[in-house]
């Protein structure tokens, strides 16, 4: 199906580019701006039309990078909870 290929095709640009790891001197703000621009706006501009048909794995994919981001920007470490940094940026 195009969605899933579409999809996977995002995925893969999106963790090329959170290879941003060393830029770590750059502060949370910085981060956070500069990871929107490269990451989220991958998935932004299309999220209306794709999320209302996209299966499970695909949308536990998407989730995993938008772990990944907030991982990134806000210098979470791997296992800690996320959740409130989910209700920061909302």
């Amino acid at each position: 199906m195009i969605i899933q290929s579409h999809v996977a095709i995002k995925c893969r640009i999106a963790y090329i580019r959170l290879l941003l790891y060393p830029l770590r001197p750059l502060s949370c703000s910085q981060k956070l701006l500069t990871s929107q621009l490269l990451v989220i706006s991958l998935f932004d501009y299309a999220d209306v039309v794709y999320v209302p048909i996209i299966n499970q794995d695909l949308l536990n994919r998407v989730q995993r990078i938008q772990n990944s981001y907030f991982c990134f920007s806000y210098c979470v470490h791997k296992y800690d909870n996320i959740s409130p940094y989910y209700q920061r940026s909302g």
